[in-house]
């Protein structure tokens, strides 16, 4: 497997779990930056990865055009997620 990172909920009644892997050009943290609450999850890099920490008052300062079109970008990351998961029906 190329470059990926998995990513693990760490609690206190299961232990650790893997969630999902995530590959080159693929982002997490959606959740806590749409909600400006903490990340839940570790990230455990399978690989050497490279790690761009952009924070929502990073999107903030971003014109308006790009912070729409990663909130897009972190919406369809999310839905395609709880699909995939079986968490949410089509």
């Amino acid at each position: 497997m190329k470059d990926h990172a998995n990513v693990i909920n760490k609690s206190q009644s299961s232990g650790k779990r893997k969630l999902l892997t995530i590959h080159t050009g693929e982002c997490f943290g959606e959740m806590a930056v749409i909600t400006h609450a903490p990340r839940k999850n570790d990230i455990i890099a399978g690989s050497d990865c490279y790690v761009a920490n952009i924070n929502a008052a990073t999107i903030d300062s971003f014109e308006k055009s790009m912070q729409l079109k990663l909130h897009k970008q972190f919406s369809e990351n999310l839905i395609n997620r709880l699909l995939s998961s079986g968490s949410a029906k089509k």
